[in-house]
């Protein structure tokens, strides 16, 4: 029995160490790790990663603590060519090491690995005392993808003593810069101080320097800085758009629009002679991006006087995308431009920005775009005809049902769908099986817009579609146009493995015609998962049934976050009678006031409101400002007229139009009369609210 024991004994141990043992070939490159040529070691941790067997990392981690500082120097390089978080601590250990080798070894591999735990540790080496540690810190550091190392990077890039130390912060930071989402992360670093930074470099007199400082701006966000910092970069910028090289320049006119500054207006202007086209194009679009009345005209000269890219810049610019012109005066020039251009790009950019400026002159031009042999230019026409209300659109849209092109075929689905064009009945049911995912989709859509019960049946069929998006779009659209003998169907879809559809299923129980929803989604949100849960109180939203208060009350008192923001959410867009008082005891909670504060604030909760117009004071600029105030003043009142007829007139053009707009919907008489004698008295969104009530 003995004999027997100590055999198995014997044998596991042989298992578990053949299992952690090397091929005589990697042992041999280890060995190689103590040689004292530098590209033998080098040549020898290639191939080990490349082999990178079961049991290396151990076998790595172990030789960081070798005797020789070159085995532990080797081992470093290669636990870090093969990201291994497991090596992350021994290596911030390695830090702090003797040898300089080893150390820049180990800050390599940190910077490879990118774990976010070294990124301080890391930081603090761009201050060693020693050349070569410091030029292994700020290689690192740009390959952490953290916003934090601009700020660090920016700053040894022109300040730092070695020559060779300045040059590599600048390779990091250009390489940095191209992968950081700084709408993601702005809120991690100091804006003013790295704007302050940025413009310090973008005067250096080294090109490179100047052109990494260049591009950063390009994409930081300059307008969260305080008005001082903003007005700083304006002059900055206003040289750097002169500057010798080309790619200095165009980065600085795209950085323009980021200012949201109306200073930047003649310098943009000016750009737009550049000698080189990538400027003058960069140019085009910051001034869309700028958004100011006052880029109209020259848009316009673009438009109809240069040549085909930039003309196409230009008819994008003056859509209204996001922050771009969105001025209707535009709207002659750019129908003129879909009707007579011959580059089929500027007639697709045109159509586009009369799609966007809900152009109802667009018939015509339109109508021949739709017989355009390029299909971005038919598609863009048929999303046109969308906004047109001209029933004459109708039957065109029917037939471009049949176009070959799927986004001609999707967007006239959803045009009709926009016109509730009956007529379209029989040919959406057809375009309902159509081999395209998207155009079946929108097929769905459009017949739930349209508001005809005769196509649940075909709408019911597609529930099983191979496809989840016309699924959902099915869902949806039973949800709109269906009643009591349909909440069976729907309520099967809570069943299934698509917990998508079953979330739209529960939200559409919501907007049946049945006498049934209330109880069928109460029952949901008593007994489903979160996610269930969460759709379920949208749909009880839905039903607009009182009761719903008394249902969510308790709820909101066990303090379940991600619940009870879906219950404010939903309730702050509802008109149901009681909601005051559930906002009101969702606002004392901290992890749902945030949430909370918007909707109480519209329905003059004084305690809402005194919270958000402390923060007016918070403000570091006049965009800040007029953001703050939307929401400290929702309604109308003395002091919100008198912070927006003063933002009125700000440099900041997101300022003055949000100001021209709230004017037109909360200011009364007086304040419609100076929205419409404002700059911005043609900016879609003010002629909105101009005519509202």
């Amino acid at each position: 029995m003995f004999p027997k024991l100590v055999f198995s004994i014997v044998m596991i141990i042989s298992c578990a160490t053949s299992a952690l043992a090397l091929s005589e070939r990697a042992e041999s490159l280890i060995g190689q790790f103590s040689n004292e040529e530098s590209s033998e070691r080098s040549d020898a941790v290639e191939e080990l990663v490349k082999l990178n067997e079961e049991g290396l990392e151990e076998r790595l981690l172990g030789l960081l603590g070798s005797q020789d500082s070159k085995v532990r120097a080797a081992s470093a390089r290669a636990l870090g060519r093969l990201r291994s978080e497991n090596a992350v601590q021994p290596l911030m250990r390695l830090l702090g090491d003797s040898n300089r080798r080893v150390r820049s070894s180990a800050i390599f591999s940190l910077g490879l690995i990118g774990d976010s735990r070294a990124f301080e540790s890391v930081a603090t080496l761009v201050e060693d005392e020693n050349d070569r540690i410091r030029d292994a810190a700020v290689t690192a550091l740009g390959w952490f993808d953290d916003i934090r190392a601009v700020e660090i990077l920016l700053e040894a890039s022109f300040s730092d003593s070695s020559e060779s130390v300045r040059w590599q912060a600048a390779e990091s930071l250009s390489e940095l810069v191209d992968d950081l989402n700084w709408s993601r992360s702005a809120d991690e670093i100091d804006v003013d101080r790295v704007l302050a930074l940025a413009i310090t470099a973008i005067g250096d007199q080294d090109e490179e320097i100047r052109k990494t400082a260049a591009r950063i701006m390009s994409g930081f966000p300059i307008a969260e800085a305080s008005t001082r910092g903003i007005e700083e970069a304006v002059e900055a910028l206003s040289t750097a758009i002169i500057d010798s090289s080309t790619e200095v320049r165009a980065a600085a006119a795209t950085a323009m629009a980021s200012t949201g500054s109306i200073e930047v207006l003649p310098f943009l202007g000016q750009a737009l002679n550049d000698n080189e086209r990538w400027v003058r194009e960069n140019a085009i679009i910051a001034l869309g991006d700028l958004g100011h009345p006052n880029a109209l005209d020259w848009l316009v000269f673009v438009l109809e006087k240069r040549e085909a890219r930039e003309q196409m810049r230009a008819a994008d610019a003056l859509g209204k995308f996001g922050a771009k012109i969105g001025d209707v005066r535009a709207i002659p020039a750019l129908v003129q431009a879909a009707r007579t251009d011959s580059n089929s790009n500027v007639q697709e950019a045109a159509l586009d920005s009369l799609a966007e400026l809900e152009a109802t002159e667009g018939f015509d031009v339109a109508e021949a775009g739709l017989r355009s042999s390029e299909e971005d230019v038919r598609s863009e026409a048929a999303l046109l005809l969308g906004h047109t209300n001209n029933p004459s659109a109708v039957p065109l849209l029917i037939r471009s049902l049949n176009d070959i092109d799927r986004e001609v075929r999707a967007r006239s689905a959803i045009s009709l769908g926009e016109h509730k064009a009956l007529q379209a009945f029989d040919a959406l049911v057809v375009t309902l099986t159509d081999d395209d995912e998207w155009v079946a989709a929108m097929a769905a859509m459009a017949l739930g817009a349209i508001g005809d019960p005769r196509a649940i049946p075909h709408l019911l069929d597609n529930f099983d579609h191979p496809e989840g998006w016309v699924r959902r779009e099915a869902v949806e659209a039973v949800g709109l146009l269906g009643s009591e003998a349909e909440l069976g169907a729907l309520t099967a879809l809570l069943s299934g493995d698509d917990s998508r559809l079953a979330r739209t299923a529960v939200v559409a129980i919501g907007t049946l015609k049945s006498g049934n929803s209330f109880k069928t989604l109460v029952s949901i949100f008593e007994g489903g998962n979160e996610d269930l849960r969460i759709a379920a109180v949208r749909g009880l939203a839905e039903t607009e049934d009182v009761r719903i208060t008394a249902l969510f009350t308790p709820v909101l008192r066990q303090g379940d976050t991600n619940v009870g923001k879906a219950i404010v959410s939903a309730i702050g867009r509802s008109e149901i009678d009681g909601r005051l008082d559930l906002l009101r005891l969702a606002f004392e909670f901290d992890e749902l006031r945030e949430e909370t504060l918007p909707y109480l604030a519209k329905l003059g909760d004084a305690d809402a409101l005194s919270v958000l117009q402390s923060r007016l004071t918070d403000a570091k600029n006049d965009r800040q400002l007029a953001a703050i105030g939307r929401r400290a003043y929702p309604v109308a009142s003395q002091e919100g007229f008198e912070l927006f007829s003063r933002l009125l007139s700000s440099r900041d053009v997101s300022a003055a139009r949000s100001s021209a707009i709230w004017l037109a919907r909360h200011g009364g008489s007086e304040g419609k009369n100076l929205a419409a004698g404002s700059l911005f008295a043609r900016h879609l969104d003010v002629i909105k609210a101009l005519n509202e009530n």
